[in-house]
């Protein structure tokens, strides 16, 4: 993966924390990963296709979502599982229908699902991730970019 492919997602999402929450993220150095990546309380995934093939997706812990869910709905909003894994579905739909923006027709998105931790991973993941921690608050939530590296930086350079 490139600089190129990656500065899109590192945009949104620092953009989206910002506006939503007014509170400061930081974003780590990405790391590089072979296979799944470790997955938090809460994960939400979109799967892309057309000329660039994987998934992104977006990893949390629960406390973080809890007090995310009071910012983004209402105070008195029940914090179940429900809600919480509407939430990390929402994120992940957002930042990803923002990059779509910056890569155009070419990068095809899903509907997001979400898993729990302790589930099986409900889409295949290219072998090789590129791994954003992003610090929010004291929480460490991690965004997942897994792009088919053989199709990502020609497909996106178009």
């Amino acid at each position: 993966m490139i600089e190129q492919e990656i500065k899109p997602f590192i945009d949104v999402t620092v953009n989206y924390f910002r506006k939503i929450t007014k509170n400061r993220i930081e974003v780590k150095p990405p790391v590089i990963e072979f296979g799944q990546s470790t997955l938090l309380d809460y994960t939400g995934i979109i799967e892309l296709s057309g000329e660039v093939n994987g998934c992104i997706y977006i990893t949390a812990p629960e406390t973080m979502l809890q007090d995310l869910i009071e910012i983004v709905g209402d105070q008195t909003e029940d914090k179940n599982d429900e809600n919480l894994s509407d939430l990390i579905g929402e994120v992940t739909n957002v930042i990803s229908s923002n990059v779509r923006r910056d890569f155009g027709p070419k990068f095809k998105v899903s509907v997001p699902t979400v898993t729990r931790s302790g589930q099986s991973f409900p889409v295949e993941v290219p072998p090789l991730n590129l791994v954003l921690p992003i610090i929010w608050k004291s929480y460490e939530c991690f965004l997942v970019i897994a792009f088919d590296e053989s199709e990502s930086a020609t497909a996106l350079q178009n």
